[in-house]
């Protein structure tokens, strides 16, 4: 729901400021290699996902800013996107399920 709610706020933004001249972006990175997932107390098999670095996301996200009012970095998540659209709610939302709980520990 935040996710949602930040991209839909994002692009609400864009449109609102674009004649004044201040660039706004929503940007989606996905799986982000960053020391979150120590903080966060994930299993430490999370570090072995794919992800992108912090620096491709920042590169990808200038190279959008002042041109588009959201992006999706990464080929594997702007394709899990576009599935996204086509899939029934439930089945996206069981996967993110299964996942988290797989790469939570038990407090």
């Amino acid at each position: 729901l935040f996710i949602g709610l930040s991209l839909l706020l994002g692009e609400a933004l864009f449109h609102e400021f674009r004649e004044s001249g201040i660039d706004v972006i929503a940007i989606s990175p996905g799986s982000t290699k960053t020391n979150f997932s120590d903080t966060a107390r994930l299993d430490p098999k999370i570090k072995e996902l794919p992800g992108r670095s912090s620096m491709q996301v920042v590169e990808t996200s200038m190279k959008a800013l002042g041109r588009r009012q959201s992006i999706v970095d990464g080929l594997s998540n702007s394709v899990f996107v576009f599935l996204n659209r086509f899939l029934p709610r439930f089945l996206p939302v069981k996967v993110y399920r299964q996942v988290y709980q797989k790469l939570s520990t038990k407090n």
